[in-house]
C-alpha cells in the first residue's frame, strides 16, 4: 500500500504527533510506502526538517515532506491508497486517497474541528474506546468507528528497578493545557506536602511551568528518555495523573509500564488501562481530597502499592505497537476491498 499521514509537527513533544509517527513507522516496517507530511499548523513552531523534531527517533524509512518543498508549496500531496488526516483536510481532497480521520481526543480543541472530524463520511480511527462511544452519541455509524489503541515502545518503557522498595516519591506530569488539570495537581500536591513533608515530589514537562512551582517540587524540563524512564518513572512509587479529559494518556501508561502505581482521574482515556482497585486508584475529576487520600493509601500500604503497580505493569505490557499495527493493517485491507461499507464510494 501507499499511505500518506498528515501530522502537525512541532519542535516540542506532542503525544498526538508521536502517535501518528508510531503508526506511520509500524506500517513502513511492514513494507508499505509511507509518506509523512509535516503540516504547518502551529505557525512559529512549525518544522522544516527532521532534525527539528529531535524529541522523536524515526526508526523506519519514511518519505518526509515539509513546507518549503515544491509539492507542499504548490498544495500538492502524492496520490496514495489511503490518506490519514483530520478535520476538513480528509474530505476536501479525495485525490489524496481513501480518507481516514484520526480521533485522538474530545473537548480538547475547537468544537467545530472535533465535530467536523466525527462528521466526515469516512472511517474514524479512535485511539481509545471512549472516543468510539462519543462518536455513537453524535450519530456516527458504528462501521465508521474503528478502535485501534495506542501502543508502547517496550524496549524503552520497561522496568529497570524493582517495584518493591521504591522511595516515597510522587511523580506528576505538568502541562498547562486547560484539559490537563495542572491546577488540580498543585492542589493535591500542596495538601499532600502539608500532611507528609517527608514525601519527595517531582514533576516533569516538555516546557517550563507558566507560573513558578513551590520550592518543594523538583522539576525536570524536557528530560531526555534515559532520565525520564530510569530516574523518574522507575524511581517513583506513585504517578499522579490529574487531567480533566485525556484522549488516551500515554504518560500514565508509560509510568505503569515502568512500575509506578497510578493514581488518576476518570478522564476518558484512562478507562482502557486504569481499572479501579486493580491496576490503578481512580477518582472523579476534580476530587482533590479523593486523590490525596488515594496517594496516601499507596504510600502507607506498601503491599497494596506493589500489588497495584505489578498489575498495572502487566496491563501496560498488553499495549504494543505491533498489535496496533496488526489491527490497522487488517482494517485497511477491508477498507480498500469495500470502501462503500465505510461510507465511501467504490
Amino acid at each position: 500500500m501507499i499511505l500518506t499521514f498528515l501530522a502537525p509537527s512541532t519542535r516540542h513533544p506532542v503525544g498526538g504527533n508521536a502517535t501518528i509517527y508510531e503508526f506511520a513507522t509500524v506500517m513502513a516496517q511492514r513494507g508499505h510506502e509511507v509518506h509523512l507530511y509535516h503540516h504547518d499548523l502551529w505557525g512559529d513552531d512549525a518544522v522544516r526538517s527532521v532534525g527539528e523534531i529531535g524529541w522523536y527517533e524515526f526508526r523506519a524509512e519514511l518519505h518526509h515532506h515539509f513546507r518549503g518543498t515544491p509539492e507542499l508549496d504548490a498544495g500538492g500531496i502524492v496520490s496514495a491508497d489511503v490518506f490519514f488526516g483530520y478535520g476538513k483536510e480528509v474530505e476536501e481532497n479525495p485525490r489524496y486517497g481513501l480518507p481516514v480521520s484520526w480521533v485522538q481526543g474530545f473537548q480538547m480543541y475547537a468544537e467545530s474541528v472535533e465535530l467536523a472530524t466525527y462528521r466526515n463520511p469516512c472511517p474514524k480511527i479512535c485511539v481509545a474506546s471512549w472516543l468510539t462511544r462519543i462518536g455513537r452519541e453524535h450519530g456516527v455509524p458504528a462501521e465508521q468507528l474503528v478502535h485501534i489503541p495506542n501502543g508502547l515502545r517496550h524496549d524503552r518503557h520497561r522496568l529497570t528497578r524493582p517495584i518493591a522498595g521504591r522511595p516515597s516519591r510522587v511523580l506528576f506530569c505538568y502541562n498547562s493545557h486547560r484539559s490537563k488539570g495542572a491546577a488540580l495537581a498543585l492542589e493535591v500536591l500542596t495538601a499532600l506536602h502539608a500532611r507528609r513533608p517527608d514525601v519527595e515530589i517531582v514533576g516533569f514537562g516538555s516546557l517550563p511551568p507558566e507560573d513558578p512551582l513551590p520550592d518543594w517540587i523538583t522539576y525536570f524540563e524536557d528530560p531526555d528518555q534515559t532520565t525520564l524512564v530510569d530516574e523518574l518513572f522507575n524511581g517513583s512509587a506513585v504517578f499522579l495523573w490529574t487531567s480533566r479529559i485525556e484522549g488516551f494518556g500515554l504518560p500514565a501508561l508509560e509510568a505503569m509500564a515502568c512500575g509506578a502505581a497510578l493514581v488518576t482521574t476518570d478522564n476518558g482515556g484512562s478507562e482502557d488501562y486504569a481499572f479501579p482497585g486493580e491496576s490503578a486508584l481512580v477518582a472523579d475529576y476534580p476530587d482533590g481530597p479523593g486523590l490525596v487520600t488515594a496517594v496516601e493509601r499507596l504510600l502507607d500500604d506498601d503491599a497494596m502499592r506493589v500489588a497495584l503497580a505489578t498489575t498495572g505493569q502487566r496491563v501496560a505490557a498488553g499495549f504494543t505497537w505491533e498489535a496496533s499495527g496488526d489491527r490497522l493493517e487488517t482494517f485497511l485491507d477491508a477498507y480498500l476491498a469495500e470502501p462503500q461499507k465505510y461510507g465511501r464510494p467504490g
